[in-house]
């Protein structure tokens, strides 16, 4: 993608009675609770996109939570080297003669992990879609 951006990306739990709330659209045009399977879910339906680093986190929270003291493997993780890593994607295979590409989460991201996405045919305009995460090891066989 053209565009980079830098963003810190926080992660809370919530009782449910809290209400996200934005900043009258400086920075933050919409928010709202949503569990990761439910984020998934609106991202794999086209509701919402979701770019490499936030695609890579929500399916690993996702994760995460659905273990035993998942809460716990969270906070765990925040505080190891999970939560200090920074995802710079970048381009590591092109599939179907461009139209999809595998994109690998940088030094200071996950080496184990990897974004396929769907590339925009206006790639200066698109966002991507069709993303899914993928092991790096399994990218040789999509």
């Amino acid at each position: 993608m053209p565009r980079r951006f830098e963003s810190q990306i926080f992660v809370t739990f919530v009782d449910g009675r809290q209400l996200p709330s934005h900043d009258g659209g400086v920075e933050i045009l919409s928010a709202k609770c949503l569990t990761p399977t439910r984020a998934l879910e609106m991202s794999g339906n086209g509701e919402m996109v979701l770019f490499p680093p936030q695609l890579y986190l929500i399916n690993r929270l996702e994760q995460f939570l659905s273990g035993e003291d998942g809460v716990k493997k969270v906070l765990e993780m925040a505080d190891g080297e999970f939560g200090a890593m920074v995802m710079e994607p970048h381009p590591i295979r092109v599939l179907d003669g461009g139209k999809r590409m595998v994109m690998g989460l940088g030094e200071r991201g996950d080496k184990e992990w990897a974004v396929a996405i769907e590339v925009p045919e206006d790639r200066k305009k698109g966002e991507p879609k069709g993303a899914e995460l993928v092991r790096r090891e399994d990218v040789a066989k999509l």
